[in-house]
This record gives C-alpha cells, sequence and structure tokens, in this order.
C-alpha cells in the first residue's frame, strides 16, 4: 500500500529515494529509475515469437509441446531490468513490481483481453522468508493498469531451488514441481512472473490451469531469458 504523502515526503528529505535498479539516487518522491538505467532497459521489440517469447529466429521453437498458448516479455532478462527483478525479488524492493508492470500493461494488450491474471504461486518456504510473494505483487500491480481479475487459484508445495539449477534439473524440478488449481481454473487464463527461463514451472502451471478447465493458457513475464 503506498505511503501518505506527507510520510513519503519526509522519507524523501531523510533518505532520498535511489534507483530501484542501481541504487543511485533520483529526484522526486516516485520510485523512478534513474535516466541510465532508463536508457538502458533490453527492449525485446516486435519481432519474438509468440510461442516462447524468443527474438526470432527461435528455431527448433524451445515452446513446442507447452501448455500455453502465447507467451510475451517486454524485456530481455539482462541489465537494468535483470536488476529490477533481482530488486523486488531478493531486495524487497516492492516498488519495482510496479515498474516491471507497466511494461506488461503497455504491450500485453491483446493477451489480457477478455482473460484472468493468474500469478505463479510461490514455493511456500521462501515465501515465507521473504514475507512477499513477487509474482502476485506484480500480477495485482498488473491488474491495476488493465482493469483485469487477478486469481490466485494455483498452489504448490516446498519444492527444490531452482536458481543457478542448469536447464535439464530445472525442467525436471519443474515437471514434478506439484502445481495444482485450488479450484476450477477460468476459461481465458495469463500466468504471469517475473523471469521466463526454461518454462519449466510455466509449463507446470498451464498444464495445471488446462486440467482445472481452462480453454486459452498465456503466458507473461517481466523478462525473457534469452539464452532459451
Amino acid at each position: 500500500m503506498p505511503l501518505p504523502a506527507p510520510l513519503r515526503l519526509v522519507l524523501a528529505l531523510v533518505a532520498p529515494p535511489g534507483c530501484p535498479a542501481c541504487g543511485e539516487p533520483v529526484s522526486g518522491l516516485d520510485d523512478r529509475l534513474c535516466p541510465a538505467c532508463a536508457a538502458g532497459l533490453p527492449w525485446l521489440g516486435a519481432d519474438t515469437c509468440p510461442r516462447c517469447a524468443l527474438p526470432r529466429s527461435c528455431a527448433p521453437c524451445p515452446a513446442r509441446g507447452r501448455a500455453w498458448d502465447r507467451a510475451w516479455a517486454p524485456f530481455a532478462h539482462d541489465g537494468p531490468a535483470r536488476d529490477l527483478v533481482a530488486a523486488l525479488k531478493f531486495r524487497g524492493r516492492l516498488a519495482a513490481a510496479e515498474l516491471l508492470a507497466a511494461p506488461l500493461a503497455a504491450g500485453a494488450g491483446a493477451l489480457v483481453a477478455g482473460a484472468t491474471l493468474v500469478p505463479v504461486p510461490p514455493d511456500p518456504v521462501r515465501a515465507r522468508r521473504r514475507g512477499f510473494d513477487h509474482a502476485a505483487l506484480i500480477a495485482a500491480a498488473l491488474a491495476r493498469r488493465t482493469g483485469r481479475p487477478v486469481a490466485a487459484c494455483l498452489r504448490r508445495p516446498a519444492a527444490a531451488r531452482q536458481l543457478g539449477r542448469g536447464r535439464a534439473a530445472r525442467l525436471a524440478a519443474g515437471s514434478a514441481a506439484g502445481v495444482v488449481a485450488r479450484a476450477r481454473a477460468p476459461a481465458l487464463a495469463v500466468v504471469v512472473d517475473d523471469v521466463h527461463t526454461t518454462g519449466a514451472t510455466l509449463q507446470a502451471c498451464a498444464a495445471a490451469l488446462r486440467a482445472a478447465g481452462a480453454e486459452r493458457v498465456d503466458v507473461l513475464t517481466a523478462t525473457r531469458a534469452t539464452g532459451r
């Protein structure tokens, strides 16, 4: 929840706000990127594969056989975009969720039209440790900008840590992640997360939604790892 304006003013005077990506001081009361980070955002552009979200040509497409229909991300997982994800996920800069959601809302109109936003469910242990759910924060920020509803209709048990694991290990873990739907899934669902890497977790979520009755599943992430 945003702080009241008077309190934000006091905080800005005592501790000037810093760029969420690099920490450099920025002017004003709102969290925003510094000019250097804003200029360095690694936009993927329009010519990306609608299935895997990688720049073309992606052949052979790594999303062949996946349970989702379309995938899109505005940024490559690099530079200031990667730093923004890390600021949210590992440093608790919750305002970064708004900065990540803004380009999603601006560029994903066709994907979210008529759909329900479904955040990737967190690992319960890590969510308790952090005290927040980063995918849910991005989905909530995206919902405020698009007017689409959010349904936290997926859950999963504590799972092995994915960060730093190889592609084969991540895919194996994702296929056994135990993601299930809490109730019947919305007919049109958009899975929302921070990063699309191998797609293992996204696949588990999309498959669970399909099994729970979703007729169409799309994927939106703030960044896309371009190393496939």
